[in-house]
């Protein structure tokens, strides 16, 4: 999913708190199998941006430190590397971990 997409997603996200709560549930617990802890976002309003913002410093650690935990972590979320380069394609003015940080986000509002 391109990521003018994951945005559009964002809007959806805000309108329904009980999506909100799930997907971010989802999250910390995909992360929680990896030894990596996320916070429950304080302002639900926020909650995507809380969320990205928590989870760009994991992906950034992990890139640097830890490609096959990376890995791993997007298996088990069921991000796929094709969509992730895909995206890099498309958007090269971001960054790696940008992209995969809204890939995992825009996957788990799949999930929920």
């Amino acid at each position: 999913m391109e990521l003018k997409q994951v945005y559009k997603n964002v809007a959806l996200f805000y309108n329904n708190e009980k999506f909100v709560r799930e997907t971010a549930g989802q999250i910390i617990v995909d992360f929680e199998r990896f030894g990596i802890e996320i916070h429950f976002p304080q302002d639900l309003q926020w909650a995507y941006f809380e969320l990205y913002k928590q989870l760009l410093p994991e992906i950034e650690n992990l890139l640097n430190t830890s490609q096959e935990k990376l890995m791993a972590l997007l298996y088990a979320i069921d991000v796929s590397e094709a969509q992730i380069k895909k995206e890099a394609h498309l958007y090269p003015e971001k960054r790696l971990a940008e992209i995969i940080t809204h890939e995992i986000l825009d996957r788990d509002f799949k999930k929920v």
